[in-house]
């Protein structure tokens, strides 16, 4: 699963990126003209916690990638944009949008002003859906002796919306009518959180009403984040960082929790293997089905799915261990369509 991070000159999101990466300033990033990612790993406490018990050659993490999208330039002979023209496709190429906002005054690119910029960014994202509308519209219109009266219904809607400055997903289409028109990878239909990027001091500072109630933000998230502090937080030698944190009074990095904000937003869940050579994070979407999740760890698993014998991590916490949720009955044997739960250790029993 892939996350963008946006924002407006001096917002701060390649200090983000590099904050969650780990990449070292000066290293190649958006604001240089190219797209950058990074695979970051989704600390887990439970996979940390069922390490340290089965003991594993290899721990594995669930993992999201992200991508640091360039900032403003030229469109193709138009005006200024946030986001160059060029890599409009990219953007559309993501599950998931990051919007960085500044919080902080900025010496070249003046005051801080998150509020407006979030602004900014959204009437820019509908004008980009606009022009798709209208482009498919057109074609629509040219060969109307065609059989296109839904497409044509729907795509009216949308229109109508976007024309009125409302993004898609403000329409809160049902789960079909939203299907039927992903392959046009609409900017305001995808799921984003918010990073309020600010300075060490308002650290604890709660989310400005103004953000969080505005129609503008429809975000999944909104997450506060010192982009700096966490970046050098990211520098220090891990023996090293967590006398560092106490020391500075913080319980948790920032990043960790905002890849995990990311992670919910995505609609992701996660579902665990174990055993003596590896431990296990495996990442499916809410609703997934155990026979389409043993394809997750291999496809030979979903092609001659049996069964999966189910438990809780926190049903494995309260008994201590799986021999005595074995004795105590509490090991379930599900079908190919028992759906999925955030947290589920599986054993797949299969046969091809």
């Amino acid at each position: 699963m892939q996350a963008g991070i946006i924002g407006m000159p001096g917002s701060g999101k390649t200090t983000v990126f590099r904050a969650l990466t780990g990449f070292a300033a000066g290293a190649p990033s958006g604001p240089r003209g190219r797209l950058v990612k990074g695979v970051v790993k989704v600390q887990d406490a439970r996979l940390d916690d069922l390490g340290a018990r089965y003991r594993p050659k290899k721990l594995t993490h669930a993992e999201v990638v992200f991508s640091d999208l360039p900032g403003p330039g030229q469109g193709d002979g138009g005006p200024v944009r946030s986001i160059q023209t060029s890599f409009v496709a990219d953007m559309r190429n993501m599950d998931l949008l990051v919007h960085v906002l500044r919080e902080f005054d900025h010496p070249v690119t003046g005051p801080a002003d998150p509020l407006g910029h979030l602004v900014t960014l959204r009437e820019e994202m509908i004008l980009w859906d606009l022009e798709v509308v209208e482009k498919r519209l057109a074609r629509i219109k040219k060969g109307e002796h065609q059989n296109f009266p839904t497409e044509r219904a729907m795509l009216g809607t949308i229109h109508e919306a976007l024309s009125d400055a409302r993004t898609i997903r403000s329409l809160e289409l049902a789960d079909d009518a939203a299907a039927n028109i992903s392959g046009f990878a609409f900017l305001t239909q995808k799921p984003h959180v918010v990073v309020l990027n600010r300075d060490d001091a308002a650290a604890g500072d709660p989310v400005p009403e103004d953000i969080s109630s505005h129609p503008s933000n429809q975000a999944r998230a909104i997450i506060p984040l010192c982009a700096r502090l966490e970046t050098e937080l990211g520098e220090i030698d891990p023996q090293e960082r967590g006398p560092f944190m106490q020391e500075m009074g913080i319980e948790s990095a920032g990043t960790d929790v905002f890849v995990r904000e990311v992670y919910r937003a995505l609609g992701l869940v996660s579902f665990f293997t174990t055993g003596g050579d590896e431990v296990r994070a495996w990442t499916v979407r809410a609703g997934t089905v155990a026979q389409k999740a043993a394809g997750k760890i291999h496809t030979d698993m979903e092609r001659g799915f049996i069964r999966a014998e189910v438990f809780g991590y926190d049903e494995f916490v309260s008994a201590g261990d799986e021999a005595a949720l074995k004795r105590a009955g509490r090991i379930r044997q599900e079908g190919k369509d028992y759906i999925i739960r955030d947290g589920d250790i599986l054993n797949i029993k299969f046969n091809v």
